[in-house]
């Protein structure tokens, strides 16, 4: 059965080859939003030498349980449920030597197309959440995360209902980055959530000398690969079912050589 989906077009690039092959890349996108970080891996990039309380698995920030709101910032609760860590400059608590700024990622697995996000952290700093732009392998500003100055200790943007999400431009990505940009010595991030919906995208590659097809999207997922020869179309011809193995699953359009161009779009099955 086909699931429901809406196509939509995030950028057209034309990748030319001798001057005969123009293509682009078409995303779609399935409407069932959820917190797509539910469980996902955490991984310190930068700063580990800055976490206070390093005994605390990281995956406490995508484990979908908020501290309750104003929590103090190291107390017992805050330690055993949320990552804590010093100085936004990169310096090391308590003098010693200098450290990379703390920075902490959170690896989807997959691609999403995220338009919401929740931060819990300690209130009198700002945080930065970032976005792995897989266009050109760059980190794009998602959300600047403000300060608070209602309460203290532990606090949820935007809402302290713990439901409502920051409403994002949406972006498709497969990795956020939670950092720091200002605040006193005490920073603390104890849940984040962003709102989404697993995403299809294509890529190609052309170094063989054929176009190579690169298809991203739900490990086991069923993907019809489709192409026209102008656009705007309303008819796409079917090349191939592909199921995805690993990410990206790559198949090759032996057939393109009779097109002056082809543009191509995944379809979920």
């Amino acid at each position: 059965m086909n699931s429901t989906i809406t196509s939509k077009t995030l950028r057209l690039p034309a990748y030319l080859a001798s001057g005969l092959l123009a293509m682009s890349v078409l995303i779609t996108i399935a409407k069932a939003d959820t917190n797509v970080a539910l469980s996902k891996p955490v991984f310190a990039v930068a700063g580990s030498a800055q976490i206070s309380n390093p005994s605390t698995p990281l995956s406490v920030i995508t484990d979908g349980v908020f501290t309750p709101e104003d929590t103090g910032y190291h107390s017992s609760t805050a330690t055993d449920e949320a990552v804590e860590w010093g100085t936004t400059d990169g310096q090391a608590v308590n003098g010693g030597a200098s450290n990379a700024p703390t920075t902490l990622e959170i690896d989807l697995g997959s691609l999403y197309s995220i338009d919401g996000a929740i931060l819990q952290g300690d209130d009198n700093d700002s945080y930065l959440l970032q976005y792995h732009d897989v266009s050109d392998d760059t980190w794009q500003t998602l959300w600047n995360v403000p300060a608070i100055s209602i309460g203290y200790g532990l606090r949820t943007r935007p809402s302290s209902d713990q439901t409502t999400f920051q409403s994002l431009n949406p972006v498709v990505t497969d990795k956020v980055r939670i950092s720091a940009t200002s605040g006193d010595a005490g920073l603390a991030v104890s849940e984040v959530q962003l709102n989404g919906t697993a995403a299809l995208a294509l890529r190609i590659d052309f170094t063989t000398g054929q176009p190579g097809i690169l298809v991203y999207g739900g490990i086991g997922s069923t993907n019809r690969i489709e192409y026209t020869t102008v656009l705007p179309a309303t008819n796409w011809t079917t090349l191939t079912n592909i199921v995805i193995t690993n990410e990206p699953t790559i198949w090759y359009d032996a057939g393109f050589a009779g097109d002056s161009s082809r543009f191509y779009r995944a379809v979920s099955q």
